[in-house]
């Protein structure tokens, strides 16, 4: 009881203080209601699922892909709200930095993938077998990201019908964060959910999204939110969520939640 006691202080002291040398993140993997308990403070700047582009042909897309910048099918580029500009990565996982864009590739719903996988939805992702896909955040006025919930996605360019990726966060200065991984992601359907949560006040710069040689990695129906009274409110929130799941039950620790009911 004295070892849990110490190790919690020790934890809020690492958290609070910002002790920690890059800070910290906390993944919800397939767990969308344990996102929302995790962020309930933030506030949401802006979403995105790529639906300006209407039925438009699918097609190679100019990058990078900016917020409130017209490129090709989408009139107003990335929603402005969100901050967000995406682009792909030359390397296929663990993108440490962005690299020079290789291509990205959009699809309408509807679109059959290699798979005979149906999109449910529009989609972009990255257009060269292997490369991943790049997020990169922007303060939008005073709203600084925090928090982040996605749909990972990848579009089979050779063979699996299914994949693992691995998703990295960066802060805004690019130091690594944390990094997880989503497994059994079906070609095209968009059936995984990963929430992201940054610990400590820091703020999302870059989210990498691989999906592996032979696949192209994208995102879809992203969801950006902001702390609501700065770095202070966000890092405290973060903190006393993180003690909370800390100290839950004999063998608990802070770790990524999998939770099989996604839909």
């Amino acid at each position: 009881m004295r070892i849990e006691s110490l190790a919690m202080t020790a934890l809020l002291a690492l958290v609070v203080t910002g002790a920690a040398a890059h800070g910290g993140v906390l993944f919800f993997v397939n767990d969308p209601s344990g996102f929302a308990a995790a962020s309930t403070s933030d506030v949401l700047m802006g979403t995105e699922n790529w639906s300006s582009a209407g039925n438009a042909v699918a097609g190679p897309v100019a990058e990078p892909l900016r917020p409130g910048i017209a490129n090709g099918v989408f009139p107003n580029g990335v929603n402005a709200a969100t901050g967000i500009t995406v682009q792909s990565n030359s390397h296929a996982s663990g993108g440490a930095n962005v690299t020079a864009p290789v291509g990205m590739y959009y699809a309408p719903a509807g679109f059959t993938g290699l798979s005979g996988n149906v999109q449910p939805s529009n989609q972009i992702s990255s257009n060269a077998s292997g490369a991943s896909f790049d997020m990169l955040f922007a303060t939008v006025g005073n709203a600084e990201p925090r928090s982040l919930s996605f749909s990972p996605m990848y579009y089979r360019s050779t063979t699996g019908n299914s994949a693992t990726l691995t998703v990295q966060v960066f802060d805004s200065a690019n130091a690594l964060l944390g990094a997880t991984t989503v497994p059994n992601v079906a070609d095209v359907l968009e059936n995984a959910f990963l929430g992201v949560v940054t610990t400590n006040g820091d703020t999302l710069g870059r989210v990498n999204i691989g999906s592996g040689p032979g696949n192209l990695a994208g995102a879809d129906n992203i969801a950006v939110y902001a702390a609501p009274e700065g770095s202070a409110a966000a890092g405290g929130a973060s903190a006393i969520f993180a003690l909370f799941v800390f100290s839950r039950g004999p063998g608990s620790r802070l770790r990524s939640w999998i939770n099989s009911d996604c839909a």
